[in-house]
């Protein structure tokens, strides 16, 4: 293992998923800091979450208004909250920058006609947790959370966690998929952070306006748990050996300057 004097004990999903993609990958981005350029597809990723927690944002404060007499948002606004929410950074060309704003505009407006004829009952937006684990937290932020029930024996709301993506449909879960949502599953149901009883997860895919969705159980979150320790173990242990994959280092920040990689 490489010499490492650090022991951080503070974890997002994405560098744990970083780890499970390449050990090596992770001692660049995390432990050496090596800054990587930007990329216009987080722009346009970044730009339609934005867009999406303007628009419920708004919508919860009119509907909570109970003297304004327009309680809706309109898809003109919608297009209004986009334009202001766009980024226009790292596009290779103004080609590339508009096709992407235009694809924007195209998939915003198809999921704002399928939404509104049936209003989500959105509990919390951007949920920021810290969820502790052993002597280690795992932190992040669900892109939304909706009430979709309420346990009548225990009073806790029920909850569906929706997390949007941008570009093509995954037809099955991979693992990965799987344990980014059940870690939020794991946050949402502590006591300390919503005490909420997970019913359904969703990603919500906006280019295509589809969505892929499971359910689930105890066994699923005690397998991500034991997941996020065993990660944690190894990047506290400061085993970064390299795992070069054709795949994963195609598409690597960090492959021009590695020595290991596979491509």
């Amino acid at each position: 293992a490489v010499a490492y004097n650090q022991r951080p004990k503070s974890f997002s999903f994405t560098k744990l998923s970083t780890y499970r993609d390449c050990p090596w990958k992770y001692r660049y981005a995390f432990v050496l800091q090596v800054p990587k350029r930007g990329s216009h597809v987080l722009s346009y990723g970044s730009s339609i979450h934005k867009t999406l927690f303007n628009f419920f944002t708004l919508w919860k404060e009119r509907s909570a208004d109970t003297e304004h007499k327009k309680s809706s948002v309109s898809l003109n606004e919608l297009m209004t909250i986009y334009d202001q929410a766009f980024i226009d950074e790292w596009y290779p060309t103004k080609k590339e920058r508009t096709k992407y704003f235009e694809q924007g505009r195209k998939a915003l407006t198809a999921w704002y006609k399928k939404t509104v004829k049936s209003m989500p009952n959105v509990l919390s937006l951007e949920q920021v947790f810290n969820l502790k684990i052993d002597s280690f937290n795992v932190t992040g932020a669900i892109d939304r959370i909706d009430q979709v029930g309420v346990d009548v024996k225990t009073k806790k709301p029920l909850v569906k966690i929706v997390d949007y993506k941008t570009g093509r449909v995954k037809e099955k879960f991979e693992k990965d998929d799987k344990y980014q949502l059940l870690i939020y599953t794991l946050a949402v149901q502590d006591p300390n952070i919503l005490a909420g009883e997970v019913k359904e997860l969703e990603y919500y895919f906006i280019d295509v306006n589809e969505s892929r969705s499971m359910t689930p159980t105890v066994k699923d979150a005690a397998a991500a748990k034991d997941w996020v320790r065993q990660t944690v173990t190894k990047i506290q242990s400061g085993d970064f050996r390299p795992t070069p994959d054709p795949m994963v280092c195609k598409f690597c920040d960090y492959r021009e300057i590695c020595e290991y990689r596979a491509v």
